[in-house]
């Protein structure tokens, strides 16, 4: 994580492919270097200040990512959050994409289901 913030923070200006690169790193080394909610908040916060046209699609990736690893691999690390959620919406209601609204609502049904089944740190507003 520490390396990904670096990246984050540099001046390059393919910060966000480097980013995304290592972030694939990650999760081929597997174990406890994979990425973890850290991760996830660091690279979808970086694509919601991008002007990428396809940065948005990129943030539902990775929160789809994110609801695998820890739903389906029971990846603590992973847990979503109240931020990620509200990151990826916030996102996807400025997408001028035809599929962004029906996205909005699954990824609210995602973040009521988390809710639901315990995840303390989903809260919905």
């Amino acid at each position: 994580n520490i390396l990904l913030n670096a990246i984050l923070k540099s001046k390059s200006e393919q910060k966000l492919e480097e980013a995304e690169k290592l972030m694939a790193q990650m999760q081929e080394i597997g174990g406890d270097a994979r990425p973890d909610s850290a991760s996830f908040n660091m690279i979808i916060s970086a694509l919601s200040r991008s002007n990428a046209p396809d940065a948005a699609e990129k943030a539902v990736d990775y929160l789809r990512s994110m609801l695998r690893l820890y739903k389906n691999d029971g990846y603590e690390k992973a847990k979503p959050d109240s931020f990620i959620f509200n990151c990826v919406i916030n996102m996807l209601s400025r997408c001028k994409q035809e599929w962004a609204d029906e996205v909005i609502q699954r990824t609210l049904s995602a973040m009521e289901a988390q809710e639901r089944h315990g995840n303390a740190s989903v809260l919905l507003d």
